[in-house]
């Protein structure tokens, strides 16, 4: 070998001597990689991109979870009597649950099922919203200190009712309006403090009719027919504890007026029912009898709720029993 022909060093040799298999393996793949999209394009069609598919209720359950957190769950476990916290919250923690199980379904009957529409999804929003109104309620006076016996904790749970109630065939045929935009977030303030003077808090039945008159006052000029349906009944029942019995039927009254004007059947049942109440504090128990026959005629055609379906077999037994139709009070 002539000495020019020599590699001047140990790494050109190895340069040369190194396989290149690999370096034709890669530009042989990318020619053909290149090659196949050429093709695909020249048939127009890409490369297959499968989109990730949009949970249109993934928001459905924010208003609940926002209020009720793991941080506000355990600042209150310190204001309730130790021999009382846990249940209380785990029996709230059960009704956020079908809270949430409601919200869901309701969205998605509209959104995935295609069963009703958007105006059902209102209907039974305008529901849940009230609902969680009186949860809101219900925590703050945990906060405050206010719940410290086992009654008061089971009196706020009934007065926040089912969830499950605002899918009931009668929500759906209520002919509710949205809550006016620019007054939605003061009538939100407004029921929270209208579930509080209902529920008793630390005042006097003077002090609680007096606060729901001034609440109800507000509701009449925003004119939000719910709401002022709600302060009817609140002003309805406390008029009932003190025996103001005149008044508490003129506020039933409205109720029931403001039920008709809405096709609002829950209110018009709840309406009707009070009126029963006050039928039998007067022991006028034909006249109770009647209301109760007005009461169940709501349901000839409309499924009632669990609740509303109690409260008739009660006010059944009890028009009965006073009327002492024994056989019939018992059946």
């Amino acid at each position: 070998m002539d000495p020019q022909d020599r590699f001047p060093d140990m790494r050109s040799l190895l340069a040369v001597l190194a396989p290149r298999s690999r370096h034709w393996a890669w530009m042989l793949s990318l020619s053909f990689g290149s090659f196949a999209l050429a093709g695909a394009l020249a048939f127009g069609r890409g490369p297959e991109i499968v989109p990730t598919p949009l949970d249109p209720c993934a928001g459905a359950t924010d208003p609940v979870d926002a209020l009720w957190t793991a941080d506000r769950r355990q600042q209150a476990q310190p204001r309730l009597p130790s021999h009382l916290a846990s249940n209380t919250l785990e029996l709230i923690d059960r009704w956020v649950e079908r809270w949430q199980e409601s919200a869901t379904t309701s969205c998605e009957d509209v959104h995935v099922r295609g069963l009703y529409s958007d105006a059902a999804l209102d209907r039974r929003g305008i529901c849940l919203r009230r609902k969680l109104g009186g949860l809101e309620a219900f925590v703050r006076e945990i906060e405050s200190g206010g719940v410290s016996s086992p009654q008061a904790a089971v009196e706020w749970l009934a007065v926040l009712g089912e969830p499950e109630d605002c899918l009931a065939e009668s929500v759906l045929k209520a002919d509710w309006t949205l809550e006016p935009p620019e007054h939605a977030v003061e009538i939100g303030e407004l029921q929270g403090r209208l579930d509080r003077a209902g529920m008793g808090g630390d005042g006097t039945f003077a002090d609680r009719i007096a606060a729901v008159k001034e609440i109800h006052e507000r509701a009449v000029e925003i004119g939000w027919l719910p709401l002022i349906g709600d302060t009817s009944m609140a002003l309805g029942r406390l008029q009932t504890h003190v025996y103001d019995l005149e008044s508490a039927r003129t506020d039933f009254g409205r109720a029931l007026d403001i039920a008709t004007a809405t096709n609002d059947v829950e209110l018009s049942a709840d309406a009707w029912s009070e009126l029963n109440l006050v039928a039998h504090r007067e022991r006028d128990f034909q006249l109770g009898q009647w209301i109760w026959n007005r009461h169940a005629a709501l349901f000839e055609h409309v499924e009632p709720t669990p609740r509303q379906r109690a409260r008739l077999l009660l006010f059944r037994a009890m028009n009965y029993q006073r009327l002492e139709q024994w056989t019939l009070a018992e059946a």
